[in-house]
């Protein structure tokens, strides 16, 4: 395709991003810009955008393993095909069609014509034009050489180390934030990624925050996992039970497409993760006093 190139880094992905478009300096969204880098020694990751009139549908039932409008995902051989249904109309036509290889590190979007004028209009938030750039991170994660995940989490960096807050909506991530963010290098309120190397667990922030819109591509050693739970009170206790930790890890994580592999492969690594990284149970208010009992604990 003759096409026009951008390159991210995110979570230790270089990803090459091709377009039969050219981008504009507002083509991505702003908070984007940061992950944006300039000539990658090595692509992990090639996302390809076609643009057309009209996007022909796969229409094969037998192949399909999930549908729930407005998308249908089908197997054929190794890849996975992505369909997403017109909500205008013509109704029922497809809009946006996505080819990936089973990974989810090679794929390749059509988009129709109503789509290629958002692409014009810019400020899109997700480089691969999806709804979320989940879909494909998660993916590419679990089945990457360097295991990993995205947890629904705040992330930052403290005296050099990755510190990873969980919890779902209204647990108090972007409070969190607020509370930390003169102290540290808030990486995201909402959604991180760890990446395992070695005997190691890196934390890196991502572009999809929550309330908080301080974001870093930054990335550092994984120290320690706190659950949060607001409360009158302020203290941290550990938790020595592998068990306790897995099944907390186990539901703040963020999931794509999730196949029985995909499911092993995650499963595997919050085991191990569980038994790793020290896990505390966090208690706290808005007042801020926690933060003494966080930035003490290593110390």
């Amino acid at each position: 395709m003759n096409s026009h190139t951008k390159y991210f880094k995110i979570g230790g992905f270089t990803i090459e991003v091709n377009s039969e478009l050219p981008f504009k300096s507002d083509t991505f969204h702003p908070k984007i810009k940061q992950f944006e880098i300039d000539n990658p020694e090595k692509i992990n990751i090639v996302i390809n955008h076609h643009f057309k009139d009209k996007i022909s549908a796969h229409g094969l039932i037998k192949d399909r393993i999930y549908y729930k409008k407005p998308l249908a995902i089908f197997k054929n051989k190794d890849s996975l095909i992505y369909e997403w249904i017109n909500d205008y109309s013509p109704y029922r036509a497809c809009h946006r069609k996505i080819i990936t290889n089973i990974e989810h590190t090679k794929f390749d979007t059509y988009n129709d014509r109503q789509l290629t004028n958002s692409f014009l209009q810019g400020q899109l938030t997700e480089i691969s034009l999806l709804p979320t750039d989940q879909i494909f991170l998660c993916r590419a994660l679990a089945y990457s050489r360097n295991q990993g995940c995205i947890m629904h989490s705040m992330g930052l960096i403290h005296n050099n180390n990755g510190y990873l807050f969980l919890g779902h909506s209204e647990a108090g991530k972007s409070t969190m934030a607020r509370i930390m963010k003169d102290y540290s290098t808030i990486l995201c309120d909402d959604r991180n990624i760890i990446r395992k190397y070695n005997k190691n667990y890196i934390l890196s922030g991502t572009w999809r925050h929550s309330d908080f819109t301080e974001i870093s591509s930054s990335s550092a050693k994984l120290k320690a996992i706190f659950f949060l739970n607001q409360s009158a009170t302020n203290q941290i206790e550990r938790i020595t039970d592998n068990k306790i930790c897995f099944k907390k890890l186990l539901s703040c994580l963020t999931k794509s497409v999730t196949t029985d592999a995909w499911w092993d492969l995650s499963i595997d690594f919050l085991d191990t993760l569980s038994r790793s990284v020290e896990c505390w149970d966090l208690k706290f208010d808005k007042s801020g006093k926690i933060r003494e009992h966080i930035t003490n604990l290593y110390n």
